[in-house]
């Protein structure tokens, strides 16, 4: 069903506190060849479909490589609480952790609670099916990486210096701390690095005021290694929440190349396909998860554009590009039509993003002549995709 994979999208659910729904993974697939997902066992009960008619063909989708599911148990922050690098109540004494990081991959893994009982009913048992399924194409890196643990711990060794560089800590902490109630920013402002050690091993930890730490200190630990990951790979595209991608872009400015994945599409939505949202259709029920197969098998015209495009060039600006068989952004529509604003104040009226991080070029399009428009993108491949497919499914919601 479809072209070879070329272009990937990552969704990694064990860095940041972001579930996202079964209609953005739709979304994501229109667009990209494959969906990476990456995330603990009860984030992935959570985005499976109850129906079993659309859990099937979540199943179909795994089981031809559209999207991929890897088991992520242990985000750094637990690692690095289990070996005793968040010191908030004084050092503690990890024995056993290799114990503890194995019990966290349970080689048997049942299917969520909410359909354990229908497993008498023939839908049931079609949805159960699909589940064992789904999990045995599942990649669990413990039972895959040899020495898991001792894995978990050289990260956590060579991250931790790295997020407690005093220079990237004060401002990671600011960032990620903005808009947090009071006791939280206290907390992070009391954070401070010190020595740690691990059978032998000098290590980094984090020391914090006892009186406001607890679990935002393993989620800026988790979400701060995601970025760092983010920064050492600025070609791979990765879809993130709206709060990790606002302390992020804050963080690293205009350093990485390509704009995230949210606000391509956000620009893509308004500027194209007239703000309709394949996600949004499938969310309220609109539409149904299975009925992207129909996008799925038309999307080449625009795969092939997505595949195509610079690093550093947006969706939206490729898409111009290929149906005006022309640079937009160099064009003189385009620039009539540019101006710049910051995607964090929320106000878009239309959206090229550039490759500054933080920033995007805005097209309204409400005063161009749209007779003229229709005129330059007609008969193209590309634009009949979206106007005689993608527009008619998302509108509906």
């Amino acid at each position: 069903m479809g072209p070879p994979m070329f272009e990937v999208v990552e969704l990694d659910l064990s860095g940041q506190w972001h579930t996202p729904t079964l209609g953005e993974i739709a979304e994501l697939l229109v667009f990209y060849d494959r969906v990476d997902l990456k995330a603990p066992l009860m984030r992935i009960y959570d985005l499976l479909p109850d129906d079993p008619s659309d859990m099937a063909f979540l199943r179909t989708l795994i089981e031809e490589g559209r999207v991929t599911l890897a088991l992520d148990q242990l985000p750094l922050g637990e690692v690095a609480h289990e070996l005793g690098l968040i010191d908030w109540i004084g050092p503690t004494n990890p024995e056993g952790v290799r114990d503890v990081f194995r019990s966290a991959y349970p080689t048997v893994r049942p299917p969520p609670s909410r359909m354990r009982g229908r497993s008498d009913e023939v839908s049931g048992k079609a949805w159960i099916n699909d589940w064992e399924r789904i999990m045995a194409r599942t990649y669990d890196p413990y039972q895959t990486v040899e020495d898991y643990p001792e894995r978990l711990i050289d990260h956590a060794a060579k991250r931790m210096p790295l997020i407690a560089e005093p220079q990237f800590l004060a401002a990671a902490l600011e960032a990620f701390g903005d808009g947090e109630p009071v006791d939280m920013r206290k907390a992070l402002a009391s954070v401070r690095a010190y020595g740690a050690g691990f059978e032998g091993r000098d290590l980094v930890g984090l020391k914090i005021d006892g009186r406001y730490g607890g679990s935002q200190m393993l989620e800026f630990i988790s979400q701060a290694d995601a970025l760092l990951t983010a920064v050492e790979s600025p070609s791979l595209d990765t879809y993130t929440g709206p709060d990790f991608d606002r302390w992020t872009r804050r963080l690293v400015a205009g350093s990485a190349k390509k704009a995230g994945v949210r606000e391509d599409l956000d620009a893509f939505r308004i500027s194209v396909a007239a703000r309709s949202s394949v996600a949004t259709a499938i969310d309220t029920g609109t539409r149904r998860f299975q009925d992207i197969e129909e996008l799925i098998e038309a999307r080449e015209p625009l795969a092939k554009v997505v595949r195509n495009r610079p690093t550093d060039q947006t969706i939206t600006e490729a898409y111009f590009e290929a149906v005006t068989n022309q640079s937009w952004i160099n064009s003189g529509l385009g620039k009539v039509v540019r101006f710049s604003f910051f995607s964090g104040l929320g106000v878009v009226t239309g959206a090229l993003l550039t490759p500054v991080v933080g920033a995007a070029v805005g097209i309204s399009l409400n005063g161009l002549d749209s007779f003229v428009l229709d005129k330059i993108i007609k008969g193209n491949a590309c634009s009949t995709f979206v106007n005689e497919k993608l527009k008619p499914f998302a509108s509906q919601a």
